[in-house]
């Protein structure tokens, strides 16, 4: 299958951005620097260790929130209401960093994603602490 794409070369378009470059891109996103950043989630190799992290914390919570009686939910229920955001917000910076190219708009975009794990964050928590997000 190789052989087959390799007429294609390095520069072949996807979308707007070469594959080259939307590879490079990615590699540079994520090792430019260590620490936290909540903002670019995709710039750090801390953020990039939680994001695998929280996959498997979630690999291992969601089957055991289910099988947990109702009234020893609510753990699981707040870890979970916290792991799928976070989990989801770092991904979607990496799809930011991939896909968004016009100037200024990966800013714009990466607050309105900040904006929207916030609020999904605070919604799930308050769903945790009221029926519960799995019993729902």
């Amino acid at each position: 299958m190789l052989r087959a794409l390799a007429p294609l070369g390095r520069a072949q378009i996807i979308g707007r951005k070469s594959l080259a470059a939307t590879v490079s891109a990615r590699a540079l996103s994520t090792k430019s620097k260590d620490g936290f950043d909540f903002i670019a989630a995709d710039n750090t190799l801390t953020n990039q260790r939680l994001f695998h992290k929280t996959s498997v914390a979630s690999l291992a919570l969601f089957p055991l929130a289910i099988a947990a009686p109702s009234a020893m939910a609510m753990p699981f229920d707040v870890a979970l209401s916290v792991l799928f955001p976070v989990h989801a917000h770092i991904g979607l910076n990496w799809i930011i960093t991939d896909y968004v190219s016009a100037p200024g708009s990966p800013s714009a975009a990466r607050i309105a994603l900040a904006v929207c794990t916030v609020l999904s964050t605070v919604g799930l928590l308050k769903l945790s602490f009221t029926d519960g997000v799995i019993a729902t």
